[in-house]
């Protein structure tokens, strides 16, 4: 339920989101889409749906920065009184929708680093990347390449991340690793079933040529094979699979 008092507010912050689910509307009532075939509607959606994400983010982050108040007594870590503020300090926040623009009311003293205690209850992160764009690249990262990560998160996002900044962002997320066990403890010793160990080698095993590219093929196939210790002759040009 939406207050009265915040009516006029949601009016004018929510006007551009509005008029873009109207304009997704109109092309999908538009005669020329009904003889679209649906893999080219999908991707109308798709883009101008996306198109609304971000507008509706961005209109969020406009609604916030017209409520947040003015805080008088806001201090630095060393006590410094922060009485200087300023309006409309923005910075930009790259989302899995697309870029928007943070808005917010700075805090500073001379000589002093400028606070912006939105970003503290937003959660932003000190770079301009949002959690959301940060975990699709860390997921990537963790199944690919840098190179393919960053090629994934630009097809599959309406945001994109350089290669040094991904890097950047795997360090910082690799931070994180010792602190995480560091507090599970446990309250004793887990009581488990006998213990199952298997080991393997390739020693010995006589492999396959089928597979092998040309040069490596010939060369194995003119080798003098010899039957040691561990392979017996009737093993020989048996597969082993494990």
């Amino acid at each position: 339920m939406i207050q009265t008092g915040h009516l006029d507010d949601l009016f004018g912050v929510f006007d551009l989101p509005c008029q873009q689910f109207e304009s997704l509307i109109s092309a999908l009532c538009d005669e020329s889409t009904a003889a679209m075939e649906h893999g080219r509607i999908e991707d109308l959606i798709c883009r101008m749906g996306n198109e609304l994400l971000r507008r509706l983010i961005q209109a969020h982050l406009d609604l916030r920065a017209l409520r947040e108040p003015r805080r008088k007594q806001l201090t630095a870590p060393d006590g410094t009184h922060l009485a200087d503020c300023r309006e409309n300090c923005e910075r930009t926040l790259a989302t899995i929708f697309g870029d928007v623009k943070v808005r917010r009311k700075g805090y500073g003293a001379p000589g002093i680093e400028s606070k912006f205690p939105l970003d503290a209850e937003l959660n932003l992160a000190p770079d301009k990347y949002s959690h959301g764009l940060r975990y699709r690249a860390v997921e990537q990262i963790a199944r690919h390449s840098f190179d393919e990560a960053v090629a994934d998160v630009k097809k599959t996002t309406g945001g994109k991340i350089p290669k040094r900044q991904m890097q950047e962002i795997a360090v910082a997320a690799a931070r994180d690793f010792e602190t995480f066990y560091s507090g599970r403890k446990t309250e004793g010793a887990e009581q488990t079933s006998d213990i199952l160990v298997m080991s393997t080698d390739g020693k010995g095993i006589v492999m396959r040529k089928e597979d092998l590219r040309a040069a490596t093929r010939k060369a194995a196939e003119q080798a003098k094979q010899e039957t040691g210790a561990r392979l017996q002759p009737w093993n020989r040009g048996r597969r082993l699979d494990f």
